[in-house]
């Protein structure tokens, strides 16, 4: 598939964390025991996550190495070291918990990796979740906020009722946050966290998409339970044990170890893979927000091809962000429209568009 990624040069972490929910991909791919997954691999958090479903093998893909080197760290480090270990160095317990179990990390790592890691930890002293690119800009913007608007937003976070949670929205909204959160997360800034060649097919200026999205979520969601909510405007530190994806958490640890040997990466295009004799085998596909970098001419002929050529059948979902790729083909028996609605309600991360699934069983 042409992807303007093909064009972005892989010489930085773009994703240290994966922003499509865990919990909307399981619903959506009902992974079970014999099914093989491919999951972008992206920071590496739902390969892991996939990991830890039934007995299903996965194969992560990702067209940027560094991605799969970094699942790797994050493998060689739950082979070798501590939870307690695992969760520091991921930014976690704080940013002094960090200097410490990086330095045991580096120190069991072979000698041609120890000073590439060393160096991304000595650049992202906050941990592993916060050595992309993506991620050191959005959770940057909650130092743009005024201590007012601060305080309001650790109140929020503190709502078990939606109701209250709007009305300190409400008081929010009376403050310039609405400005501020616009004009951070407009495309033009929003280069700071994406290569400016990744919005080529983008018309959404993303900044007001984004805040009305927001606002929207709100209404029907609780940033108290949402993990991804508190990822974006406070990172990983301190985050609690209960809001954390499966992967990252303590009792599932040693199981990730137990499941390692289910796990296949490749690096490379992800359609391009799908399409090959070699990924046959795989029937259902977790694509993150891929076609956001193609045409909609590309994207249509490629689903085609997901629909119509492969052998066996195919389950695969993506997330919409600032393309609205879908168009006829959301026409076709093979879009799954009631799922993909409820899977769009139900997701974590407030700022994609959608969530679409397709299923040609």
């Amino acid at each position: 598939m042409e992807t303007e990624f093909k064009h972005v040069p892989f010489d930085v972490i773009r994703y240290s964390m994966v922003w499509e929910g865990a919990e909307t991909l399981v619903k959506g791919l009902e992974p079970k025991a014999g099914d093989h997954l491919l999951v972008i691999t992206s920071g590496g958090c739902n390969v892991l996550n996939m990991l830890l479903e039934e007995n299903s093998t996965v194969t992560a893909v990702d067209i940027n190495p560094l991605q799969n080197n970094l699942l790797h760290l994050k493998g060689h480090i739950i082979h070798h070291h501590s939870y307690e270990t695992y969760s520091a160095i991921l930014g976690f317990e704080g940013k002094s918990a960090v200097k410490r179990a990086g330095a045991a990390v580096i120190n069991s790592l072979p000698a041609k990796e120890k000073e590439f890691w060393k160096n991304i930890l000595d650049q992202f002293p906050e941990g592993l979740l916060l050595a992309g690119k993506l991620e050191m800009y959005i959770t940057s913007f909650y130092r743009e906020l005024s201590k007012k608007q601060q305080d309001l937003m650790h109140r929020l976070f503190e709502c078990e009722e939606l109701k209250d949670q709007y009305q300190i929205f409400e008081e929010l909204k009376q403050t310039d946050f609405k400005e501020k959160f616009v004009a951070y997360f407009d495309s033009t800034q929003l280069s700071k966290g994406r290569d400016p060649r990744l919005f080529k097919y983008t018309k959404d200026p993303g900044g007001l998409s984004f805040y009305s999205r927001l606002e929207d979520f709100l209404r029907t969601h609780l940033l108290s339970r949402s993990f991804i909510s508190r990822f974006f405007f406070y990172g990983p530190a301190h985050m609690p044990m209960a809001l954390r994806p499966a992967c990252y958490r303590e009792e599932n640890y040693k199981r990730l170890a137990d499941c390692w040997s289910k796990l296949r990466t490749h690096t490379g295009e992800a359609i391009d893979y799908l399409c090959s004799p070699e990924a046959e085998r795989i029937n259902k596909a977790s694509l993150s927000n891929i076609f956001e970098y193609t045409s909609p001419e590309i994207f249509e002929a490629t689903v085609g091809e997901l629909l119509s050529l492969r052998e066996h059948p195919l389950k695969f979902m993506y997330w919409n962000l600032l393309n609205d790729q879908g168009g006829p083909l959301k026409k076709l028996p093979t879009y799954q429209n009631v799922i993909s609605e409820r899977l769009t309600e139900e997701e974590d991360c407030f700022y994609f568009d959608s969530v679409n699934l397709f299923d040609t069983e």
